[in-house]
Formats: C-alpha cells, sequence, structure tokens
C-alpha cells in the first residue's frame, strides 16, 4: 500500500487472524476469522 499523499510505501499496515482462539469469539461478539484489520492511516478506496 502507498501513502496517497507522500507515495511512501506503508508496510505492515493490514493484519488478521485466520485462526483465532474460540474463546476470542467470545471477547469480540463474532467470528471475525475472514476479516482484514487495517492501520488507522490506512484509506481503503476502489
Amino acid at each position: 500500500m502507498k501513502d496517497p499523499a507522500s507515495g511512501e510505501l506503508l508496510q505492515d499496515r493490514a493484519w488478521s487472524y485466520p485462526t483465532p482462539y474460540p474463546t476470542a469469539f467470545d471477547r469480540v461478539g463474532k467470528d471475525f476469522s475472514n476479516y482484514v484489520a487495517f492501520w488507522k492511516d490506512v484509506q481503503v478506496t476502489e
């Protein structure tokens, strides 16, 4: 991913939990195993 303002390459700004512990579902309230999380500076656009 690149920062649209500076063109700088943004590394390690997204993550996922492909096989989370089952107890994590209880804490979060749902199964999030197919989701991807992004750092607050990342803007997802088409």
